[in-house]
């Protein structure tokens, strides 16, 4: 388990009383998510130690480097 600070970026539409939108993070590839609990699966799944970097995520502007320079 890491204790390293993750940033996600979250992109959101509401739609009514709903949401929908797009999560993304550094290295993770964006998830879509529709809903409150679908926000959630999102942030769960970007978050996942499981799941495989993907070299090919450009980093999010603004974002800290996970190297701390």
């Amino acid at each position: 388990m890491t204790t390293e600070p993750t940033t996600i970026r979250i992109e959101i539409v509401r739609d009514g009383l709903t949401v929908r939108g797009r999560a993304t993070a550094p290295g993770r590839p964006a998830t879509e998510f529709s809903g409150w609990v679908g926000l959630m699966a999102a942030i769960e799944a970007l978050l996942d130690e499981t799941a495989a970097p993907s070299p090919h995520e450009p980093p999010i502007p603004g974002a800290p480097s996970p190297h701390g320079a």
